[in-house]
């Protein structure tokens, strides 16, 4: 259990080396934390309110997060020196993603944009003005070509990363969208919704494979390593784990005294962690719970 966070956890990151876990919190901080020993690397103090989202770059070496402050920082992941200060939204930044080829930086926000930014040089690109109601969450398709976005009006929407050409529509969920992760083989897409479901895609297909219903809103989702089961923050004090498949279902032990807003699996898949409104993250055995 990893404590240092004076308010509630609102998102978790690995590294792709498995080194490094990245939390931010309601307390407006980043925090990098050693895997193993579980020590605090450094902590990030910039943003003004809760933070949002958080990305690690594909080469491990930058941090992004965003804040309901509207602001988007890009961080030095070793030293924890804020590199560059984005101030281009004029609203709340929901999400934020590199691109798989770590040269760009995206972010989304209720200002009901996509905006753009050169990794290296801070400098500002494309700003897309989609004029769709907020945009809750995003993601890049493993191969770069597709940028997805996910909306309050419950529809995720694809479009070409470069001309911006929209593409199909993934209708079903009925709220806010606020959460949406490709599968490792980059087949299926799971999007996370208040309306208290997880739906499974078929990235290639367009077309839904399953859906699980929970008590409560979803606020995150995370694949495990095989592609075979995800984890779910849905706003109760345990993990609970989905085999889309099966559409079977468990829940892990307690530990948490307040709700789980954020879960992240190790890209090895042996540990889960979670992040809550407890202002603890804890690893939990992904095998034994």
């Amino acid at each position: 259990s990893l404590s240092g966070h004076s308010g509630a956890l609102r998102c978790l990151k690995f590294s792709s080396d498995c080194q490094r876990l990245v939390s931010g919190s309601e307390d407006h901080t980043v925090r990098v934390w050693d895997c193993s020993s579980g020590d605090l690397l450094a902590t990030m103090c910039g943003h003004e309110e809760n933070l949002s989202s958080l990305a690690i770059s594909p080469c491990g070496k930058y941090v992004a997060s965003s804040s309901d402050d509207g602001v988007v920082r890009l961080w030095d992941s070793v030293t924890g020196v804020a590199l560059f200060v984005l101030e281009d939204h004029t609203d709340s930044v929901n999400t934020v993603k590199f691109s798989p080829d770590g040269q760009l930086l995206a972010a989304c926000g209720d200002d009901e944009t996509v905006r753009f930014w050169n990794v290296e040089t801070g400098e500002p690109g494309d700003v897309w003005e989609l004029g769709l109601g907020y945009v809750m969450s995003m993601e890049y398709s493993p191969d770069g070509r597709e940028v997805i976005t996910g909306h309050r009006d419950g529809n995720l929407r694809f479009w070409n990363a470069k001309s911006r050409s929209p593409g199909p529509v993934l209708r079903g969920h009925t709220d806010n969208v606020m959460c949406i992760s490709f599968s490792p083989d980059g087949q299926r897409i799971a999007s996370a919704s208040g309306d208290s479901t997880i739906r499974l895609w078929d990235a290639s297909a367009y077309t839904l494979i399953s859906m699980y219903s929970t008590s409560s809103a979803v606020f995150d989702v995370s694949f495990s390593s095989d592609g075979l089961t995800l984890a779910l923050a849905d706003g109760s004090k345990n993990i609970r784990i989905w085999d889309g498949s099966s559409n079977g279902s468990s829940v892990g032990q307690p530990g948490h005294s307040s709700a789980i807003m954020s879960v992240a699996y190790l890209p090895t898949g042996e540990s889960i962690l979670s992040g809550s409104v407890d202002k603890t993250v804890r690893q939990w055995d992904s095998r034994t719970g």
